[in-house]
Parts: C-alpha cells; structure tokens; sequence
C-alpha cells in the first residue's frame, strides 16, 4: 500500500477521499441473503486479525460453493493503533456492495476487496502469524505457607510424654520434700523435748541431776555420821541440812517431808531404804 500526502499523514485515519469498485454481477436472489452474511463475517474476522499483526494485513478464505471459495483482503499502513486500523477497516467493510460476487474499497488509511476467484499471491501475501502480548509480568510473591495438618498441629507421643514425665517428677520431689520436712521438724521436736526432760534443775546456785540423786542410804549414813547432831549445820525449806566429809554440805529430806530418823513419821528409816527413793541429797555447794 503506497500513499503521500502534503499534510503529516502518519498516526491519522483517514476514512473518506477514497472510493468504492463496484461490480455489475449479482448473487442469484435466492442466495442473496446467505452470500452477504458470509461476505460480512469472513470480512470482519480478516480486519480483526489485521489490527492485531505487527504488518496491518490478513488475508482470508472461505467455502462458499462446492466448487467456489470467498477470498477477501484487509489491510491499514503500519502507522495506525490497533484501534484506528480496526474502526478504518469496519466502516470499509460496512460501505462495500455486499450482494456483488465481489467488490473493494480503497481508502487513504485502509483498503478492503473480497472475490469468488483468487486474487493474491498465497505464497507471497501469506499472513504471518498473529502476535500475542506478552505476558504480563507476575510478580514474585513469597510461596503460600504450608497448610498444616490436623496430624501435624497435634504434639507427638515422645514429646506429651516426656511432659508428663516432667510434671510427675516435679510432682513427687514436691512431696518428698514435704515428708523429709516433717520428718526433720518431727525429729528436731522430739531430741528438743528428750533435752529439756534430761536438762539439770536449779536450785539457788547449784545445778543436780537425777544420776546425783542415786546414793547409796548407808553412805548417807555414814557421811552425816548417822544423821549426828554434831554435823547438822541447819535446816531449810527441804529438810535438814548436814555438813560431811570433805566439807561438803548436804541437805537431807525424807520422802514424808520430814525427819529422816524419825521411824514413825518417814518410811525411809523405817523400812531401811538403800537407794534415792527412800532419801534424796543434794550437793549444795563445795567449800
């Protein structure tokens, strides 16, 4: 397609200052309506095809007979958007005499012609493939989180068991601190009262315990010199006291309460007592 011009022709659809080649043959009447209907599709389904190639051109076939075939031709100059070339192209098709065996139109920016016989080099006008857009550009997005399973969000058996290995442990240290406490405050509080029960009893000055209690009622004897009067030093709130051998002091006290050589009023003398349950002596203190 060759066209110039004294005006910028480039990018601008032009759709007048051409002209139409109408032929005198018509289609039997009987086939009238069906021939324009296939004229009319075959056309538009070229120009949609020529507005999306890189070239602006298509060419296209159909069966219309057994024995004849439609060839038609679209084509817009390169400069034209998809849009312009496609609007040139319809209103083209759409002025042409669609009842003839054939006809073209021929415009600034575009030009349409079909025929019942072929009026193109099918090896040299082949139509080159149609372009595809490109994709369009996906972006990289991070790759969707695992589902996660039922069988998956449970705990494993090693892992509950060993947490309830951790609580029982836990647990049972628990308690044995527990026993060991009370048995330790047990133990403490029993040695503490065994002390007091065995702790010396005061009296005044001096400290005696039972062990000291335990004398023999024959040594008391001869250490008072059978309870002499001679030796008797005093008497207190307990009884008699004595001086003996040694220069001790001692204090008698039968188990009456009373005088320990009086038979009639203590059931030490009388019965002849050899331990400290018949006399009790205290060391008061030691010159």
């Amino acid at each position: 397609m060759l066209r110039y011009s004294y005006r910028n022709i480039l990018s601008t659809a032009i759709y007048n200052e051409g002209g139409v080649i109408r032929l005198n043959n018509n289609v039997s009447s009987n086939q009238e309506d069906r021939f324009q209907v296939l004229v009319s599709t075959t056309m538009n389904q070229a120009a949609d095809k020529a507005a999306n190639s890189s070239r602006k051109f298509y060419t296209i076939k159909a069966n219309w007979t057994a024995l004849e075939t439609l060839y038609g031709l679209v084509q817009c100059t390169p400069d034209l958007s998809r849009y312009d070339c496609l609007r040139c192209l319809h209103q083209s098709i759409d002025g042409m005499p669609l009842n003839k065996i054939g006809g073209t139109l021929i415009w600034p920016s575009c030009n349409a012609r079909y025929e019942l016989y072929l009026f193109f080099n099918e090896t040299g006008t082949g139509t080159p493939p149609e372009q595809q857009a490109p994709p369009p550009l996906q972006r990289l997005l991070p790759p969707p989180p695992a589902s996660t399973s039922p069988a998956s969000s449970l705990p494993r058996p090693g892992k509950h068991w060993n947490f309830k290995m951790v609580i029982v442990a836990i647990v049972v240290a628990i308690v044995v601190a527990v026993l060991l406490s009370i048995a330790g405050y047990c133990f403490l509080a029993k040695r503490t009262k065994k002390t007091s029960d065995n702790a010396p009893a005061f009296y005044g000055n001096d400290i005696t315990t039972i062990e000291s209690l335990q004398l023999d009622y024959r040594i008391i004897q001869a250490a008072t010199n059978n309870y002499s009067e001679n030796n008797k030093i005093g008497q207190g709130g307990f009884g008699e006291v004595y001086k003996c051998l040694g220069n001790q002091v001692f204090f008698v006290q039968s188990r009456s309460g009373r005088d320990p050589l009086d038979s009639d009023q203590s059931t030490t003398t009388k019965s002849d007592p050899t331990s400290v349950d018949d006399a009790s002596i205290t060391d008061i203190y030691s010159r």
